[in-house]
């Protein structure tokens, strides 16, 4: 695969309507836990101030990582803090190693895919030292 075709529109709908997305090779995912395993990445802005460019400049930046075929491009709106997470995630199908390696990547959450829900992990979402 030489490109990965991202629709931003889309997206950015998704994250404005149900609070995010998690977008694969192959589209929309929505089996496993999506889990940011490249926090050096990261990428937080304030929901006023995000929109669909925002995640095409972030794809466009992120692309070699994208390329990966187990990377997806994830996206989550904290309403705590009303901020915009994009993030290069991993899906993993054990939640036992998701959350593994949520912790060790200091992550806030990670998602159920199938069940919609979040589930925390105790991180702050900093990039931790040496990463």
């Amino acid at each position: 695969m030489n490109t990965v075709v991202v629709p931003t529109w889309e997206l950015f709908r998704e994250t404005r309507m149900s609070g995010g997305f998690t977008w694969g090779h192959s589209g929309k995912v929505a089996d496993g836990f999506s889990v940011s395993v490249y926090p050096e990445v990261s990428q937080v802005i304030h929901f006023s101030e995000f929109n669909s460019r925002t995640i095409e400049e972030y794809t466009v930046k992120n692309a070699a990582l994208l390329m990966n075929p187990n990377a997806a491009l994830g996206g989550w709106h904290d309403k705590e803090t009303d901020n915009v997470w994009l993030d290069v995630v991993v899906i993993e199908h054990d939640e036992e190693t998701a959350v593994k390696l949520a912790i060790e990547n200091n992550q806030i959450a990670i998602f159920d895919l199938s069940t919609g829900t979040e589930i925390p992990t105790g991180g702050t979402g900093e990039v931790p030292a040496g990463a």
